[in-house]
């Protein structure tokens, strides 16, 4: 026993005696600061994180709740949605916090108030005797309206009428007695009014001379195009003979009343033997012939002597006499019919691009004479004398009638990147420009008359 403790103690006397052992005891010295600069790094790391969360949950709540205030009165409910919305950013045990305590109030002047606070447990530093952080925010919101100008525009055309207009009045009231109760007592408010059935169609303000007498739109122009129809004529030439009919006709019984509608004259007589005979003859041998009626020549051949033809009328002259006809006569100049050719301007197709209402052959298309009028005949600046203009956008090329409603197209301007200087030829920002060409001046905007290249069914898509 007494051996085992004389060896121990002369090993640790060794120990301690012999230098190349002093790296533990200096490496355990130095742990202990570094310990300290680490753990306080971590613990200061986890505070930051936990003021910023809390400062941007009150301020969260502290917004909700004046926005869901209407006027200058704070209410249970009120402060209950800034709690709510401070919950949602900052719950309870969030990075370790204990003793969560937050709540909002307000002067009853328009400003809410919030405050937060907590304590939030050392992971590292506790072990040198820094236990907890004592954490403390405060927030608040409040409306304040500085310098502004306020512009309304306001629909009042026919379609406002009753409840609607109503309505409006109302709510532009009640807007402006929101900014007045927010606005400070240095600060100037200006409010301005546009009445959308007048100002906003600024085409019927503007002098006549600041609008443009010519403007491209993108349209289409109607395309025609020139058929033409061959039409034989009859072959006839002047002393050509012309045959007029040929055909079976009942013939008269005394040769001056060729051509006559009377029916007695075309009755033959029965009554006896000698008069039946002698009508037969008449009929067979003498009917037969040649004849100049009327100018026409009238040959009758092929004659029949036929009984019981008529009805009516004395029994003893029922009888009549038929036979060909064919009936003919010289050609004159009158009854020559030349070969012809008709030509006809149809329409053909619309060409989309666009339309110079200036341009006589609008989008280079130039169509056969005798085609219905088109874009070269529209002088866009009789448009102003009565809001309307006739122009060939309908149904193949037709003239349809449109009605400018004062919508206007801004002047010319230039695409760029760099606005500072304002580009010359910018001058549909030039507030101050006074037109003096077209290109300066304002357009009417025609909806009616524009069409989509992309798509001639004139559809979105």
């Amino acid at each position: 026993m007494g051996r085992e403790t004389q060896v121990r103690k002369t090993f640790l006397r060794s120990l301690l005696r012999d230098r190349t052992a002093n790296t533990i005891a200096i490496s355990a010295a130095a742990l202990i600061p570094v310990l300290a600069m680490v753990g306080g790094g971590i613990d200061a790391s986890r505070y930051f994180m936990t003021a910023a969360r809390m400062q941007a949950a009150c301020d969260a709540g502290a917004l909700a709740a004046r926005r869901a205030m209407v006027d200058d009165t704070f209410s249970a409910e009120h402060r209950q949605v800034g709690l709510n919305f401070f919950d949602q950013n900052f719950n309870e045990g969030m990075f370790g916090i204990e003793s969560r305590v937050r709540d909002f109030t307000s002067d009853d002047e328009g400003t809410v108030t919030g405050t937060a606070s907590g304590r939030l447990p050392t992971s590292i530093m506790a072990a040198f005797g820094f236990d907890e952080f004592n954490l403390t925010v405060t927030c608040s919101a409040e409306i304040n309206i500085s310098n502004t100008d306020i512009m309304f525009v306001l629909d009042v055309t026919g379609s406002m009428a009753g409840s609607k207009i109503v309505g409006l009045r109302d709510a532009v009231m009640g807007f402006y007695d929101t900014v007045e109760d927010a606005t400070a007592d240095a600060a100037q408010v200006r409010y301005g009014f546009v009445p959308y059935s007048q100002q906003a169609n600024v085409g019927f303000l503007l002098p006549r001379e600041h609008m443009a007498n010519s403007h491209t739109y993108q349209s289409r122009v109607a395309r025609f195009r020139e058929e033409f129809t061959f039409i034989p004529g009859n072959g006839i030439e002047v002393g050509d003979e012309m045959v007029l009919s040929d055909q079976t006709e009942w013939l008269p019984r005394d040769i001056a009343n060729f051509g006559t509608s009377g029916i007695n004259n075309y009755r033959f007589r029965t009554s006896n033997a000698s008069a039946r005979t002698a009508a037969q003859n008449f009929c067979w041998n003498d009917l037969p012939g040649t004849y100049t009626i009327g100018g026409d020549t009238w040959e009758v051949s092929n004659t029949q002597y036929v009984t019981g033809v008529w009805s009516g009328g004395s029994s003893n002259n029922r009888a009549g006499c038929r036979g060909r006809v064919r009936k003919t006569r010289i050609a004159t100049q009158d009854d020559v019919i030349e070969d012809q050719t008709i030509r006809n301007v149809v329409w053909q197709d619309y060409l989309y691009c666009p339309v110079d209402t200036d341009d006589d052959t609008p989008c280079d298309v130039t169509n056969p004479a005798d085609s219905p009028p088109g874009w070269e005949t529209v002088d866009l600046s009789t448009l102003y004398d009565d809001n309307q203009i006739m122009l060939p956008t309908g149904n193949q090329g037709a003239m349809v009638n449109h009605v400018w409603d004062g919508c206007v197209e801004e002047a010319a301007t230039v695409s760029t990147d760099t606005y500072n200087p304002l580009p010359a030829g910018a001058f549909d920002i030039n507030i101050n420009l006074v037109p003096a060409n077209e290109a300066q001046r304002w357009k009417p905007a025609l909806r009616n008359a524009v069409w989509k290249r992309e798509n001639p069914g004139n559809m979105l898509g």
